[in-house]
């Protein structure tokens, strides 16, 4: 789910990354879209209700970039959805 949820995200394609969004989320989309490339690391926070990422993307132009952040994710229903996409994963 975290990943499906970065790569819509990143691409800045709100339609599809709705499905993954908890009824309350409100996330905004980035500027200029990226392609996630992969997904370099996974972990659960302390806390166990987010889970931290960092992702390597590349944008229309080719640049690479590799970014982090933190996702907030509630269980419901039996899946796992994200409330929140943070970009610093230290707020």
């Amino acid at each position: 789910v975290v990943e499906r949820a970065l790569r819509n995200y990143l691409a800045a394609s709100a339609g599809e990354l709705a499905a993954d969004l908890t009824s309350g989320a409100r996330v905004s989309l980035p500027g200029p879209a990226l392609a996630l490339q992969s997904v370099q690391h996974l972990q659960w926070s302390s806390g166990g209700d987010s889970v931290l990422a960092v992702v390597q993307a590349q944008d229309a132009r080719g640049a690479q970039y590799t970014l982090g952040y933190e996702l907030d994710v509630v269980r419901q229903e039996g899946r796992w959805e994200v409330s929140a996409v943070q970009m610093d994963p230290d707020t």
